[in-house]
């Protein structure tokens, strides 16, 4: 029986359901009534459709295709009714965009659709994105505001230990994003925390973050290719550190936009709990992270990008 969108989505919400994930369920559910596969199939090949645009504009070689197309966690989500992959995508798009420089009202347009599903689909994620797109206008750039970051973030640490206040809303709501024993994926118990652990996970959950699983964690053979996924990813965000170019910072608006991204990622990693969950949140950086990494690697851009 049809529903109406109105009904259906007054229906959802009055049980808690956010606006994002409305709107996924009920693009899914539409989709689904006609086949089952057909979500999935539609989902790819918009994949697919954003990642010639991002390979087209970013110039890329083969070699970084084949790498982030055989990423175990990009293949395995594709394969899900999740939101994450289809974020991927716009986040593909949305750097494809920044990198064009003659701009119309058609480029405006694109961008602001892409912002905004980005904001509706997973509303934090869209915060931290206009906050790096306003980071990374051309008149901030001399500024160099990614080296306060280091000083910002550590300092906050120290705030979160020693300021019981700011430590108690902290710990509840990454207690509360996810319902899990652990706190934070330093491997905490959540019901035996002080102010140290606490403010140890906020300054070290990025790490883990980015490296979800390592051979300790290891219970089943099926979570090895995960463990590669956390290894590439590890050294992939390294490089992309020890290889930063301010040169290139100053003059590539989407260069600048990945790096506050990844900076960004800091932030955001220290909410999270759940390894399985990690996996799938961090799709949507990893076109910031490939971007940002082989921009300035000579053997896999040409060399009009070196």
């Amino acid at each position: 029986m049809y529903v109406s969108w109105e009904r259906s989505y007054l229906e959802s919400t009055s049980i808690g359901i956010t606006p994002g994930h409305f709107i996924w369920g009920y693009y899914i559910s539409n989709l689904y009534v006609y086949s089952t596969y057909l979500p999935l199939f539609v989902n790819i090949l918009f994949f697919f459709y954003c990642f010639k645009h991002f390979y087209i504009k970013t110039n890329c070689s083969t070699s970084q295709m084949f790498l982030m197309l055989s990423q175990p966690s990009v293949l395995f989500f594709s394969l899900t009714y999740l939101r994450d992959f289809t974020l991927m995508s716009l986040m593909m798009c949305l750097i494809s965009l920044l990198i064009i420089t003659n701009r119309n009202k058609i480029w405006y347009i694109i961008t602001i659709v892409c912002l905004s599903l980005l904001f509706i689909l997973r509303p934090y994620i869209g915060i931290f994105i206009i906050f790096s797109l306003i980071l990374s206008t051309s008149r901030l750039s001399k500024f160099k505001l990614y080296s306060l970051f280091p000083i910002l973030f550590i300092s906050l640490g120290l705030i979160i230990y020693f300021n019981n206040n700011l430590n108690e809303i902290y710990k509840n709501i990454v207690i509360g994003y996810e319902s899990i024993s652990n706190f934070g994926l330093l491997g905490f118990d959540s019901s035996n925390l002080d102010n140290f652990k606490v403010a140890l996970t906020f300054l070290l959950n990025w790490f883990s973050y980015w490296n979800t699983y390592s051979l300790l964690d290891i219970d089943n053979l099926f979570k090895m290719i995960f463990v590669y996924d956390s290894i590439l990813l590890l050294l992939i965000l390294l490089g992309a550190i020890i290889k930063f170019r301010n040169k290139i910072f100053i003059l590539d608006r989407a260069y600048r936009f990945c790096l506050f991204m990844i900076l960004s990622s800091f932030i955001i990693g220290s909410f999270e709990s759940g390894p399985a969950t990690v996996l799938r949140h961090k799709l949507v950086l990893i076109p910031c992270l490939y971007y940002l990494f082989f921009r300035v690697n000579k053997v896999v851009f040409k060399s009009q990008y070196s």
